[in-house]
C-alpha cells in the first residue's frame, strides 16, 4: 500500500473526524486494532454566509503533549473509515509538512537543563500551550473524550 493509499478519513464514535495514515492490525488470538500515524483532526468552520463551510486541520494530539505521533485505536471506537477526496489528501500532506516544520522549530528553541532532582524547560512559551488546550476544551462537549 502506498503512502497516499494509507491516508483515510476516520469518523470516531465520539463524533471527531480525523484524517490519518492508518494501518490495520489483525490478530487471531487478540482483538484487531488500528494504528493511526500522524492523525489530524478535521475542524469544520461555518462562514458568515449560509452554506459556506471551511475545513481546517489541527493536530489530534499536540507534539508538545506526545512526541510520538502513532496511536492505537480499536474498531469499537470507529464509526467509519473511507478514502478522502484528493483535495483533502493534498491538504493533509501540506498540513503535515507545516506541523513537522513547527515541531523542528520548537525542538531547536527548547533547552533542557538538569538540576539535581528535576529537568526544566527554557524558552518554551507555556501560554501558547495553555491557549491551545483552552481552545480544545471549549470546542469539546462534556460527552466527548478529550484527546
Amino acid at each position: 500500500m502506498t503512502f497516499e493509499e494509507s491516508i483515510k478519513f476516520i469518523r470516531l464514535s465520539n463524533g471527531e473526524d480525523l484524517i490519518s495514515q492508518i494501518v490495520e492490525i489483525r490478530k487471531e488470538d487478540e482483538d484487531s486494532y488500528y494504528i493511526l500515524i500522524n492523525p489530524l483532526k478535521i475542524v469544520y468552520i461555518t462562514g458568515s454566509k449560509a452554506g459556506i463551510l471551511s475545513i481546517s486541520l489541527m493536530q489530534w494530539v499536540f507534539h508538545r503533549v506526545c512526541s510520538e505521533q502513532e496511536f492505537t485505536i480499536y474498531p469499537s471506537d470507529v464509526i467509519t473509515i473511507a478514502k478522502p477526496t484528493d483535495s483533502l489528501t493534498e491538504y493533509y500532506q501540506e498540513s503535515l509538512e507545516h506541523f513537522m516544520e513547527m515541531r523542528e522549530k520548537l525542538e531547536k528553541s527548547t533547552e533542557f537543563t538538569t538540576n539535581e532532582e528535576e529537568e526544566t524547560f527554557k524558552d518554551v512559551d507555556t501560554n501558547d500551550l495553555l491557549d491551545e488546550l483552552k481552545e480544545l476544551i471549549t470546542n469539546t462537549s462534556s460527552k466527548r473524550i478529550l484527546h
